[in-house]
């Protein structure tokens, strides 16, 4: 099970049990603000499903949002991270997959309305590197 557990003000943490979507194969959470609206969105990955973005609609209400590009993220997730790739407000994805002849992929934010998919040219251990040495 899933529980979300959210820092409020003064060090109070508050945990919302439970976790309101339950989906097999979720290993992972990342933390976004997709549509810079000042709350705080999640993707939910995991090896062997396509990653699931869930809007913050405040008060522990979480909204699933349908992102057509993740669907090509079924297999091989090795990171998914965010970045901001094109040096805008909006954050962007970055996307490491462990297949052979996959060159990594950034999942530019079109102003929190969905992902558009840009390819990189450049090899996964250089960006590997420079990406965990930022985290």
């Amino acid at each position: 099970m899933i529980y979300l557990i959210f820092l409020l003000l003064s060090f109070n943490f508050q945990r919302i049990k439970p976790f309101p979507y339950k989906f097999e194969g979720i290993t992972r959470i990342s933390a976004i603000d997709f549509n810079v609206d000042g709350r705080t969105d999640l993707i939910l990955w995991g090896e062997g499903r396509a990653p699931l973005l869930l809007e913050n609609l405040g008060e522990s209400n979480f909204l699933e949002r349908s992102i057509p590009a993740f669907l090509d993220y079924t297999f091989g997730i090795v990171y998914l991270g965010v970045i901001n790739y094109n040096r805008d407000e909006y954050p962007d994805i970055l996307v490491i997959v462990n297949l052979p002849g996959v060159l990594p992929e950034v999942l530019v934010n079109d102003f929190g309305n969905g992902f558009v998919k840009n390819i990189l040219n450049i090899t996964p251990p250089d960006i590997v590197d420079s990406v965990l040495l930022s985290d």
